[in-house]
């Protein structure tokens, strides 16, 4: 009896199998849709009826990640309410509704709305210091330069409109170090050829956001490609500028909170090594270059020996400069960079002042052994960037010639590699005593090697 039910039991698993249907779950339970999905499907059908006439769901365009609908506690009550981003492109108007669930319904509480043609950005953070997120919002106006910026606050079912202005990029940190978040605007006046920072708290005595002081940049601004906030010293948050003054020039700005006040820390600065900060032929980009939690700011340096060689021609040294907390700026990398290829090189330390570069071909980048005092140079490495494609036959061909090589990589279509060179017997002997120690081996070689991009 029991070899019996066995059997049968055996019969309708193998027949359950055949179908792709289970016993352990009931019909009923098939048919039941999941919970979160309702409740989203049961949102986005009230956002429906709720926007406005002719309006459509709209993204921040540089808040992608959030969506056109943010479910988000903006009450502090531990309740989720919806926000939602629209426009109505032909009366050029954006909004926000807040949606609040009562008794199961999405229900509209707040309507925000503004003249623009598009959302730029949305950041819920607080900048208030009650624990509770602001609702921040750009509003694009129609220019390429220019944005409106407004912060709201909620309480008690109630949102108020704490502080407007008008930026070109924004940085939302704690600047001053009191554990609340400050809010920094930069502007950029096209017709002017000028550029602002303005540096804003939110006061408990107004409860608003209020301009605690405005910086006038450095030259004429006529464009930025960075603006980054991080370290800028062990105790001191700051703001990195990659900024364009004029047509050709570039440099960097680095501003501080201190002593109560929005600085330039470079404005008034004098030294040699800071005139390499306000100036630069291309542009650069600042960022923790030897990952010591504090940002660095690239400085070009033009190799020694090339004075002949033109600057398309040339390949500029990267020298990294992290800012003391004082008044000076210290040397902590020197890398040379192929933004085409993709990579950085950092050179060790022991290299430093006693190399310079010359650029072969496109992508050839040859790092040569330099002697200040007798001139005396030599090739120490070359690095080449080669095609996928063409690297099987490239690597014979260096097999063949008995080159001594090191592959560093390859990423997309591109191979990367670290051609050594044979000693050169030719120099003196001091020199050929300080070419040998400056030599080195694979796996430094290796180490020395990173992909930007």
């Amino acid at each position: 009896m029991i070899v019996s039910s066995l059997r049968f039991i055996y019969v309708c698993l193998l027949i359950s199998l055949a179908a792709g249907c289970s016993f352990l779950t009931a019909p009923a339970d098939l048919l039941t849709a999941p919970k979160v999905a309702t409740n989203l499907q049961n949102l986005r059908e009230s956002v429906t009826t709720l926007l406005p006439d002719g309006a459509k769901l709209t993204i921040p365009t540089q808040s992608k990640w959030i969506g056109s609908i943010q479910e988000i506690d903006v009450y502090g009550d531990e309740a989720n309410e919806a926000i939602v981003f629209y426009k109505q492109e032909e009366l050029l108007h954006v909004g926000v509704l807040v949606l609040e669930k009562i008794e199961e319904n999405w229900t509209l509480v707040h309507q925000i709305e503004q003249v623009g043609f598009e959302l730029e950005r949305a950041i819920f953070q607080d900048i208030t210091g009650d624990g509770q997120k602001e609702m921040l919002i750009g509003w694009g106006g129609g220019t390429e330069v220019s944005y409106g910026f407004s912060a709201y606050t909620f309480d008690n079912s109630d949102v108020r409109d704490i502080g407007s202005l008008t930026y070109t990029d924004i940085v939302i940190a704690d600047l001053d170090g009191d554990n609340v978040d400050d809010l920094l605007s930069f502007q950029l006046d096209s017709e002017t050829s000028s550029g602002f920072a303005s540096y804003y708290r939110f006061s408990s005595e107004t409860e608003e956001l209020e301009l605690v002081n405005e910086v006038e940049l450095y030259g004429d601004v006529t464009g930025y490609s960075q603006m980054i906030v991080g370290k800028a010293s062990f105790d001191k948050t700051g703001v990195f500028l990659e900024l364009t003054a004029g047509d050709v020039a570039h440099y960097t700005a680095l501003l501080l909170a201190m002593d109560g006040q929005l600085q330039d820390v470079f404005a008034t600065s004098e030294q040699s090594e800071e005139e390499n900060i306000r100036y630069k032929p291309i542009p650069t980009m600042s960022m923790d270059v030897n990952e010591d939690g504090i940002i660095e700011m690239d400085t070009l340096v033009i190799p020694s020996n090339t004075d002949d060689v033109s600057l398309n021609e040339r390949e500029l040294i990267h020298r990294w400069m992290q800012w003391d907390g004082d008044n000076k700026l210290v040397r902590v990398q020197e890398s040379v960079i192929d933004s085409k290829a993709g990579y950085r090189f950092d050179f060790p330390t022991f290299w430093w002042d006693n190399i310079t570069l010359i650029k072969e071909g496109e992508q050839d980048i040859v790092i040569q052994y330099f002697n200040p005092s007798t001139q005396e140079q030599a090739e120490l490495l070359k690095l080449q960037a080669y095609s996928l494609t063409n690297w099987r036959a490239e690597k014979e061909n260096l097999q063949q010639n008995q080159q001594t090589f090191v592959e560093l990589g390859s990423r997309r279509d591109t191979m990367v590699i670290a051609i050594m060179a044979s000693i050169p017997y030719d120099l003196s002997p001091p020199a050929l005593a300080e070419y040998k120690n400056m030599m080195l081996d694979e796996e430094t070689i290796k180490k020395s090697f990173h992909w930007t991009n």
